[in-house]
């Protein structure tokens, strides 16, 4: 984390300007810790929520976290000074595309952690989530918002662009239409109607969005971690991955070769295409299943693309 500095506070394991880190029995409670701004984004509470949540995943005793914001809002997106300042600094050339990958991929880095992370995240949203804001709570594994709670994605509205997994997120979450919806026209979205679009697992009074889901956390964490340990089962992941074909012998007679001789059979040339599909699968597209038969060609396409890259390969 970027400048902590220790305090005397009971439970608070690390502060700095731009994100507070407590402890509270097994639960670990990060607060986005700028709250004259809303606590929106810039580069360096990127990088202390980064590094923090590289903390999370390697603390033994945390079975759970808290993300949340500080005062009123849990996190207006990204910060438009620096956004503005940096389109300034393109336009004038003093940025080069090395620089904005730079950045992008700090971004990215977090909603992949949140997301890879073996503790589950619980988002307390209050005030405005939108933009930036809204990617982060959608990339924790449950959400709690207060009354009044309001999520969104303003991007068109203001010259920016979906960039930390926001189209990943909410095709899965409340459907293509709606996900076109939201991030075609900007529109924001209260805490109960997030709630029944599936945005939201809970609704609470005002003021109690930090407290519920902190409670919310401590009862994951009395629980046993082997439901959560390895969420790709049941949660969206952010990330791509490749898996070779299933060996398996290639006809009858094969395997009658290999229990009589004792030799694997020579592969045929569909077990050699799935080996060199394997071994570098962009070299030759891989061959999928329709109807029982295998043939080569693209996958066909993913419904529930709105923007975001197209996965490297998978299994159709």
């Amino acid at each position: 984390m970027a400048g902590p500095r220790r305090r005397g506070r009971p439970g608070v394991v690390a502060m700095a300007n731009e994100l507070v880190v407590q402890k509270d029995g097994a639960v670990m409670v990060l607060t986005l810790n700028r709250p004259r701004v809303l606590n929106a984004m810039d580069t360096p509470t990127w990088r202390a929520l980064d590094a923090a949540l590289d903390g999370v995943a390697a603390e033994p005793e945390v079975r759970a976290a808290v993300l949340a914001g500080a005062d009123r809002a849990f996190c207006a997106g990204a910060d438009l000074k620096e956004t503005d300042g940096m389109a300034a600094e393109i336009a004038a050339g003093k940025i080069g595309v090395p620089a904005l990958r730079e950045y992008k991929a700090l971004l990215q880095s977090v909603t992949r952690k949140l997301q890879a992370c073996p503790k589950p995240f619980v988002a307390a949203v209050q005030g405005y989530a939108v933009g930036a804001g809204c990617e982060l709570a959608l990339s924790c594994d449950l959400v709690v918002a207060e009354e009044g709670a309001r999520f969104g994605f303003p991007e068109a509205a203001v010259g920016l662009t979906i960039t930390n997994g926001g189209t990943y997120f909410l095709p899965r979450l409340v459907g293509m239409a709606r996900a076109r919806e939201m991030a075609f026209l900007g529109e924001q979205v209260e805490a109960e109607a997030a709630r029944q679009m599936g945005l939201v697992n809970r609704v609470v009074p005002a003021g109690r969005a930090r407290e519920a889901a902190l409670e919310m956390a401590q009862a994951i964490a009395r629980r046993s971690p082997c439901n959560f340990t390895r969420r790709s089962s049941t949660a969206p992941r952010a990330q791509t991955w490749r898996r070779p074909w299933p060996s398996r012998p290639s006809s009858p007679s094969s395997a009658c070769s290999r229990r009589t001789t004792g030799k694997a059979p020579a592969p045929s040339s569909r077990s050699a295409s799935r080996a060199s599909w394997a071994a570098d699968p962009g070299k030759s597209k891989p061959p999928r299943r329709q109807g029982g038969v295998e043939h080569a060609g693209r996958a066909r396409s993913q419904p529930w693309r709105l923007g975001g890259a197209e996965p490297s390969r998978r299994l159709v």
